[in-house]
C-alpha cells in the first residue's frame, strides 16, 4: 500500500529519525497495552512519547499530554472488549491497521504540500488528523484539540517552503487542442491496427506487482530495511520499463511522419507558387 513518492524515492527514505522512532514507540505502546494491532491511537501515543519532535511540541502546546491520551486509548479498548478477559502481552509481529497505514501515506502528502523534502513527526500528526474518522483523531477531539488548531500549530513550527516560480503559464483546452488530441487518438488507433505498438511490458508489470506485495508485507512486519531493499528493486524495474518505452518513442511514429509529410507538401506548394505554378490548376 505504501508506494514510492512519485520521485522514484521510497517513502521511508524521507522519514526523519524521530519519525521512525515514533513508529517504533507506537509498536511498544500497542504491545504494552496488550493490543493485537498498531492503530492511529498508538501512532498518537508514539508522537507524544517522541517529546523532541514537532508533533509532540504541537500537541503539548495545546494541552494534550501522554498520560491523558493513554488513558483514553486504554478506556476505548476496554469498552470495545466488554467483559471479555484481557489479552495476553503481545509479542512478535503486530500489524498496522489500514487506517494507520493511511495515516503514514497522508503524512507524505502533507509533507509534499508544504514543500518539505522529509517526513517528520509533524507531518505524521497532520496525516492523523486529516482522517477525522480515525480513532487517534477522535481522541484528540475528545481532549479538546481540533484539526484546525493542530494544523495551525504544526505549520507554525514547520512553515511551508516558498513555492518556486512557475516556468510557464497554465494551458487551457481550446477547440484546436481538442481537435489535435482527437487526431492523435485516431492515429494511435491506426498504429495499433498496423502493429506499430510499443513492446509488451507485461512481464515487468507482473514483477512490479509481486515486489509491491512483498514490500507491503515487509512494512507490516516493520522490517524497514527489507522494505527499502525491495523498493530499490522496484525502482530498478521502473527504470527498465521507462527505458523500453523511451527507446520505442525515439522511433518516428505514424503521427510524426504524417505531420512531417504535411509540412513538406506545404513547403513544395510555396516553392511552386513562387515560380508561377499553381498546383491546384487542372492538367
Amino acid at each position: 500500500m505504501l508506494e514510492c513518492d512519485g520521485s522514484g524515492r521510497n517513502m521511508f527514505e524521507r522519514f526523519t529519525d524521530k519519525a521512525r522512532h515514533t513508529v517504533v514507540l507506537a509498536q511498544e505502546e500497542a504491545r504494552t497495552l496488550r493490543h493485537d494491532h498498531i492503530g492511529t491511537e498508538h501512532l498518537l501515543l508514539g508522537l507524544l512519547r517522541e517529546s523532541d519532535g514537532a508533533g509532540a511540541s504541537a500537541l503539548t502546546s495545546l494541552g494534550i499530554g501522554l498520560e491523558a491520551a493513554r488513558d483514553r486509548v486504554a478506556a476505548a479498548a476496554e469498552q470495545a472488549q466488554g467483559s471479555s478477559a484481557p489479552g495476553q502481552l503481545a509479542s512478535g509481529h503486530i500489524p498496522f491497521t489500514p487506517q494507520a497505514k493511511r495515516t503514514l501515506e497522508l503524512a507524505l502528502r502533507e509533507a509534499l504540500q508544504l514543500g518539505h523534502d522529509y517526513i517528520g513527526t509533524g507531518h505524521i500528526l497532520l496525516g492523523l488528523v486529516r482522517d477525522p474518522a480515525s480513532r487517534g483523531a477522535a481522541i484528540l477531539v475528545e481532549l479538546g484539540a481540533d484539526e484546525a488548531a493542530i494544523r495551525a500549530r504544526v505549520i507554525e513550527l514547520r512553515p511551508a517552503s516558498k513555492p518556486r516560480a512557475a516556468s510557464a503559464r497554465p494551458r487551457h483546452a481550446t477547440d484546436s487542442t481538442r481537435w489535435i488530441d482527437s487526431l492523435v487518438s485516431r492515429l494511435a488507433a491506426v498504429e495499433r491496427f498496423a502493429g506499430m505498438t510499443p513492446p509488451d511490458t507485461a512481464d515487468l508489470d507482473d514483477q512490479l506487482a509481486r515486489l509491491r506485495r512483498a514490500k507491503e508485507s515487509a512494512i507490516d512486519a516493520k522490517d524497514f530495511q527489507l522494505a527499502e531493499t525491495l523498493s530499490d528493486a522496484e525502482n530498478a524495474l521502473l527504470v527498465d520499463r521507462d527505458r523500453r518505452a523511451s527507446q520505442w518513442t525515439e522511433r518516428p511514429s505514424l503521427t510524426a511522419q504524417v505531420g512531417q509529410l504535411r509540412t513538406d507538401i506545404e513547403r513544395l506548394r510555396t516553392v511552386l507558387r513562387e515560380h508561377g505554378l499553381d498546383v491546384d490548376e487542372a492538367g
